[in-house]
């Protein structure tokens, strides 16, 4: 599976949904999706790139781990919370610009993602967990 494309009545985005589909590299979210369950990229390492829909309000525990083509992400405003690992060792990650509405980003979700270069700094955020960790070598 190299390409797929969500409907319109999908609001939220179940666990596992493309869970180790190596060749996965375009994906279409659709306007209306609140949310990205747990492990739903998981290891679809062709994955270089997703926008997000507008409507995005939490993206789950390891959403995106090992992902390690994504370089690009948008993040909407109206996003509330990245759960623990979401993008964990996305190596080609290169910035992190956050929306002034994220309040939670869970731990280690960018570990290991080590081609950041730029991290914005978030107003609204009440929870950090470590979210670093090891991202950006010393």
């Amino acid at each position: 599976l190299e390409k797929i494309s969500f409907g319109d009545a999908i609001k939220t985005l179940p666990k596992q949904a493309m869970f180790g589909c190596p060749k996965l590299c375009d994906v279409t979210l659709p306007d209306g999706l609140t949310s990205i369950g747990e492990q739903a990229f998981k290891d679809c390492t062709a994955l270089s790139g997703i926008e997000f829909p507008a409507s995005l309000k939490s993206i789950g525990n390891q959403a995106f781990i090992s992902c390690t083509a994504l370089s690009g992400i948008d993040f909407p405003e109206g996003l509330k919370e990245i759960g623990d690992q979401a993008f964990f060792r996305c190596t080609a990650l290169t910035a992190l610009v956050f929306p002034n509405s994220l309040t939670t980003i869970g731990g280690s979700a960018f570990s290991g993602c080590t081609g950041l270069k730029y991290v914005s700094t978030v107003p609204a955020l009440t929870t950090l967990a470590a979210a670093l960790s090891a991202a950006v070598p010393a």
